[in-house]
């Protein structure tokens, strides 16, 4: 392995068991021509640390972190560290709501105001002319307003998830309504609350019990909570967001994100692999999966003019390789990234406590897809 210069540039492994030792051997191999890339990115001013997980034939293969959790201390980031999600908390949501609608409890195609009873999106001109479903929220068909949220800064009083739907103090957004008849693809986070509410008047339950028993568990995303903060015992390790000042100082920020299934994820990228692996063992028809092959091909299926599917962003890999699909996330203080190849089962999550230039994702991905032997794809 490349030693690195300083200590914060320490690579933590998380060991792969049950591998060949060639294959892993071979794995080691590709990472450390991986990681000059990642020593020159950490030498960034607007880089704090980093959780870098691989997916090689669809299982995880590298699992590994650098850098800092807090500029503050020091203390360096490993692959336990928990990083806000941010926007990839949506794709853990869509996979809870498919596997309800596999159930029966919810249908993709029905007026969602026919299931939530603890509020009720507003009627007016445009819900008159199509009615809003679960399909269009999960792909920012439904025309619902709020396309992102700002977070609360620490000290800062929350809102509850009723207060952000109405729009209603001390919550920072405008009220959660239908502005346009559904169809165009419009991104929307206020989309995602809605479907919060869904999930919780469907099932009689807290949305962080029911992403714990239909998400969390059955992908093995042990380290994962949705929360304004990690509580104990996850809590420990939890890594501080960042932002680079006009001075050129790397200064921490804290903010709460009460807006759960929009991006209110507290995760690893481990974890989120998990996540990523199962949907892409799901494609591939693998028994006792996140999802059925069904479900998950419809997850998949591109919408609209910026090929949007359920919880995902949709694209075909350069060269008839087939799909891949993929998500970015962006909170104060926090970047991330998660991209996976249907066909042939390779991906990866990246996970940054700072707020990256776009660059560093895009550097590093393109360190990993070249060394892995991953198809051509772009990201726009």
């Amino acid at each position: 392995m490349r030693i690195l210069s300083l200590a914060v540039f320490l690579a933590i492994t998380t060991p792969t068991m049950g591998r060949p030792a060639t294959a892993q051997t071979l794995v080691e191999e590709r990472w450390r021509r991986v990681e000059p890339v990642i020593a020159e990115l950490l030498r960034r001013p607007d880089v704090a640390g980093m959780s870098i997980t691989v997916i090689d034939d669809f299982e995880i293969t590298v699992s590994r972190a650098y850098g800092v959790r807090t500029t503050a201390s020091r203390a360096p980031m490993t692959p336990n560290t928990l990083v806000q999600a941010a926007s990839l908390s949506k794709v853990a949501t869509a996979t809870a709501a498919l596997r309800l609608v596999e159930r029966g409890t919810l249908a993709l195609d029905e007026d969602v105001n026919s299931r939530l009873t603890s509020w009720k999106l507003p009627e007016n001109e445009p819900t008159a002319t199509a009615r809003v479903t679960l399909r269009g929220l999960l792909s920012h068909t439904a025309g619902v307003a709020v396309g992102g949220f700002q977070g609360y800064p620490s000290g800062a009083e929350v809102p509850s998830a009723l207060q952000i739907l109405r729009g209603a103090a001390p919550a920072n957004n405008a009220a959660i309504v239908v502005t346009e008849v559904p169809g165009p693809q419009r991104y929307s986070g206020g989309g995602y609350l809605v479907i919060q509410r869904l999930l919780e008047d469907a099932t009689g339950r807290s949305f962080e019990q029911l992403m714990r028993g239909e998400v969390f568990v059955p992908a093995g995303m042990g380290r994962s909570v949705f929360a304004l903060r990690p509580p104990p015992p996850l809590g420990p390790e939890v890594a501080e967001g960042h932002a680079l000042q006009t001075s050129g100082e790397l200064v921490e920020v804290t903010y709460q994100h009460p807006e759960l299934a929009a991006g209110g994820l507290w995760s690893t990228s481990e974890d989120v692999a998990q996540l990523v692996s199962g949907l892409l063992r799901s494609w591939r028809g693998d028994r006792g999966q996140l999802l059925s092959p069904e479900s998950v091909h419809g997850m998949m299926e591109p919408l609209g003019e910026r090929r949007l599917g359920l919880g995902v962003v949709v694209r075909e890999a350069e060269g008839g390789k087939g799909r891949y699909f993929m998500h970015t996330g962006s909170n104060v203080g926090f970047r991330s990234m998660l991209i996976g190849f249907l066909e042939t089962g390779q991906g990866a999550v990246l996970m940054f406590n700072a707020e990256v230039d776009r660059i560093v994702p895009m550097e590093l991905l393109a360190a990993i897809a070249r060394e892995f032997g991953w198809p051509r794809f772009s990201l726009r």
